[in-house]
């Protein structure tokens, strides 16, 4: 699979914008800064679909400019003007060059989804390898509006259900990529989160 993150060099508070190539030119979530639809276009002339994992501001602040430069189909869980279709749990989705599977996993956000396929997970916000509170095996706030650490502990054992064991490829809302024994990174997030501490000293 062919994954840019159109975003690691952004200087602004922004998520990750992940573009996948393929038959069908994906981009999961769009971050906010205001250059990504210029760095699109040193890569492909046509974006097909958007799909979002949810819809906290630095994950779609740019999707107007994107939405009227390229017309894409837009998909995501919550309603938003712009949606073409509303993902559910358990629904497939075909991005690049293969299918993957929505879940729904609230706690971060009430309609955060994850994208997984044989190999590789776009996991959002619920998890991430390696943020400012922990490394190799974080997890998502819990301290905002619509948030929840008990919904967001047992997305976190839904992601683990349904992950193969082979899976290798870790796409998150934040931080770096990562390739590798992306359980043992999951698994480490959610001994994390069950401990049910504050991630940073404000949170609680």
């Amino acid at each position: 699979m062919d994954v840019c993150n159109l975003t690691h060099e952004s200087t602004i508070f922004t998520s990750n914008a992940y573009l996948i190539f393929g038959e069908k030119t994906t981009l999961v979530d769009v971050g906010s800064d205001p250059n990504t639809l210029e760095k699109i276009y040193l890569h492909t002339s046509k974006i097909d679909s958007i799909v979002l994992t949810h819809q906290h501001p630095d994950h779609v602040g740019s999707l107007h400019d994107i939405m009227d430069a390229f017309r894409p189909d837009l998909h995501c869980y919550a309603d938003h003007p712009l949606q073409t279709s509303k993902l559910t749990n358990g629904q497939k989705i075909f991005m690049g060059d293969d299918w993957y599977t929505t879940l729904h996993t609230p706690g971060h956000s009430k309609d955060h989804l994850v994208f997984l396929n044989h190999n590789s997970i776009f996991t959002g916000d619920i998890v991430v390898y390696s943020d400012q509170a922990f490394h190799r095996g974080s997890f998502g706030r819990t301290d905002l509006p619509g948030s929840s650490r008990e919904d967001l502990i047992s997305s976190i054992e839904l992601i683990l259900s349904n992950s193969p064991q082979d899976l290798r490829n870790m796409y998150p809302g934040h931080g770096p990529m990562f390739h590798g024994d992306v359980l043992e990174v999951i698994s480490k997030a959610l001994a994390r989160a069950k401990k049910r501490e504050p991630k940073y000293k404000p949170e609680g």
